[in-house]
Order: structure tokens, then sequence, then C-alpha cells
């Protein structure tokens, strides 16, 4: 392809669509005029489904693949701006059970139904045969850049799979 074609790259395009869904995400994640960054926002989702059982720093550790010096700073931000709490538990004073704020808890019900909106206007004008159509080549793309990525990487061959 001739460099004047960029806008029939694959790549090019998947960029471009990322780009716009970020600043879209981006201008519905404030909360009390504070924005949330998406470690936080993920932070928030992953405590959300998992109300049921005890999270600790170690799990999101694991979950986002991200270093403890990251989930910890992130998490005294969090803590700091009222939209987690880390309480102690029983068997072991060092370990600190995280918790949503009443804060978080609303950002979570707002975030959820950007979520349901953003999905209608990214399907806008697709059929469901072509919506189906377009997150089957999606998965494939993403499995074709997985496995270049194991051919050249040691590092984990799952973390970013569809």
């Amino acid at each position: 392809m001739r460099e004047t074609d960029k806008r029939n790259h694959i790549g090019f395009l998947l960029r471009l669509a990322h780009n716009l869904l970020e600043a879209n995400v981006k201008e519905n994640s404030e909360l009390d005029g504070q924005s949330v960054t998406q470690i936080q926002h993920w932070i928030i989702r992953y405590l959300y489904k998992n109300q049921d059982r005890d999270i600790f720093q170690k799990d999101l550790e694991e979950e986002f693949h991200t270093s403890k010096a990251t989930i910890s700073s992130t998490l005294q931000v969090m803590e700091r701006n009222g939209l987690i709490t880390r309480t102690a538990v029983e068997w072991d004073a060092r370990l600190k059970k995280l918790g949503l704020t009443e804060k978080a808890l609303e950002f979570s019900r707002r975030a959820r139904e950007n979520v349901d909106k953003t999905e209608q206007l990214l399907r806008k004008g697709m059929t469901e045969e072509e919506v189906q159509e377009l997150l089957r080549l999606l998965k494939q793309v993403c499995r074709n850049l997985e496995s270049g990525r194991c051919e050249t990487s040691n590092s984990r061959k799952e973390i970013f799979s569809c």
C-alpha cells in the first residue's frame, strides 16, 4: 500500500478508533470534578464485580499484570479521593481488604450507563450480522497480534487474549 492510503491500513484505523473511544470515555470519567484514570476505573469495576469476596492489593497486581508500586500508588490516590476503603482483616493486621465507598459505587453505576451508551453508539448503523462479523474480525486481529507478540517475546502469553 502507498503511504497516502493510510486510512485503509488496519493498524491506523484501529488506533484512530481507540483514540476516539478513549476521548469518549474520558469525557464521562469525572467524579465530583476529579478525573478518574483508566486504572482507577478498572479497579472500581473489579471491586464492584467481586463484592462477594475479599480483595487485596495482591489480587489487583495479578489481575492487571501491574507492579506492586503502581497498584500501591494508585490505591493511595483512590483512598485519598474517597473512592476506596482499606480495612484490616482479623487474621493478619498487615493485610488490608479493599472496599468501595458510596462515591465509587455511584461512579460505577454511571460508568455502566456510559458503557451501554458507548456500545450503542459503536453499533449505530450496523445490523446484528455486521456486529457479529466485526467482533469475529477484531478477535482474529487480537489473535494475530498475540501470536506475533508471543513469537518475539518471553513475557506472559495470554495477557491480551480475546
